[in-house]
């Protein structure tokens, strides 16, 4: 079983398919220590806001052109 308390709060406890889909995703102390946790977190934030503010289909298409695992959200 998993140790991490993101996954266990937003998969298991909440069956939700990310944190985007959580309406306490602004006000979660568990994302709040997990995003400063290591440098490379704090830009996951805007990725689920992106996610939480124009949905899935929109990420996805924008993500589909990524030549890394990671790439830029330019909003509109």
């Amino acid at each position: 079983m998993s140790r991490c308390k993101v996954k266990l709060c937003c998969f298991r406890d909440h069956k939700f398919d990310t944190c985007a889909d959580c309406t306490k995703l602004n006000s979660c102390n568990i994302m709040e220590k997990w995003y400063t946790k290591n440098s490379k977190y704090s830009s996951y934030k805007k990725l689920l806001e992106f996610i939480k503010n124009t949905g899935y289909s929109e990420y996805i298409s924008i993500a589909n052109n990524w030549k890394k695992e990671f790439g830029e959200i330019n909003e509109k």
